[in-house]
C-alpha cells in the first residue's frame, strides 16, 4: 500500500486527530507515527472505507446476524417441507462469492489458458 494511493482517506483521518500528512517526517509527527496510525486505523475510519469498501459495514455483529438470519430462513424452510430448488439463498456477505458464479463456459484452450496466466507456450 502506498500513502499516494490513499493519500485523501489518510489525509481525512489525520485531520480528524489534529494532523496533517504534510507534516509527517517533522520532529512532531514521524513516519513510524503515520505507520501506527495507519495499521491501527478502526473499521470506521475513512482508510478502512476505501481499503474495503464492501466490507467495512461487515463486522462481528452483522456477520453473526446474516447467520442467524439464514438459519431461520433455513429453518422455516424445512418445516414447510420445502423442495430443494427453493432452498433459501443465504445473505450475501463481503468477500464471499456467490457459489451460483459461474465463469465462461466449458474448457479453455490450452494456449489461451496459457496466455490468460502470463506464461509462454513453447
Amino acid at each position: 500500500m502506498t500513502v499516494d494511493r490513499y493519500a485523501e482517506a489518510i489525509a481525512y483521518d489525520l485531520i480528524g486527530l489534529g494532523l496533517r500528512l504534510r507534516d509527517v517526517g517533522s520532529a512532531h509527527f514521524s513516519w513510524a507515527d503515520l505507520y501506527v496510525i495507519v495499521r491501527q486505523s478502526p473499521r470506521s475510519s475513512a482508510l478502512a472505507r476505501a481499503l474495503d469498501p464492501e466490507a467495512v459495514d461487515w463486522g462481528m455483529t452483522e456477520l453473526l446476524l446474516a447467520e442467524v438470519a439464514d438459519a431461520a430462513r433455513v429453518a422455516n424452510w424445512q418445516r414447510s417441507g420445502g423442495k430443494r430448488r427453493d432452498y433459501p439463498k443465504p445473505i450475501p456477505r463481503p468477500g464471499v462469492d456467490d457459489p451460483d458464479t459461474t465463469y465462461g463456459r466449458g474448457a479453455l484452450p490450452i494456449d489461451d489458458m496459457a496466455a490468460w496466466l502470463g506464461w509462454s507456450t513453447p
